[in-house]
């Protein structure tokens, strides 16, 4: 009986465990931002050497290097790096490197833009 009361007690903690989590995690404040950077990379081992240098950076938590449009997204913690630590790394792979803006472009602009959405 006193078995049946714990096992029981233990699947009710657990069920509040998993109904209650993603509502604490969606209210838990983040640092988080993202940010995309034209670079001069132009092939998959550039892209595979940028996104594995920024993956190593505290605070990184993804990376996205694109070769065709010579973009990269990361998103990272602001309260562990921020935009010029990246640039800056980039730059210390061996590429240049600079923060656009994430701004809405006309077709004309998108064909030599490289970084408009």
């Amino acid at each position: 009986m006193k078995t049946m009361k714990v096992m029981a007690a233990f699947a009710v903690t657990l069920l509040m465990v998993a109904v209650f989590s993603p509502q604490v995690k969606a209210q838990t404040p983040s640092n988080e931002k993202t940010v995309t950077i034209k670079t001069s990379m132009h092939c998959d081992a550039c892209k595979k050497t940028i996104e594995t240098g920024l993956t190593k950076e505290a605070g990184v938590k993804s990376v996205t290097a694109d070769s065709k449009t010579k973009m990269v997204t990361v998103t990272y913690d602001e309260s562990q790096t921020n935009e010029e630590n990246l640039v800056k790394s980039i730059k210390d792979m061996g590429y240049q490197a600079k923060v656009t803006e994430n701004k809405k472009c006309d077709e004309a602009e998108k064909k030599n833009c490289g970084g408009c959405k």
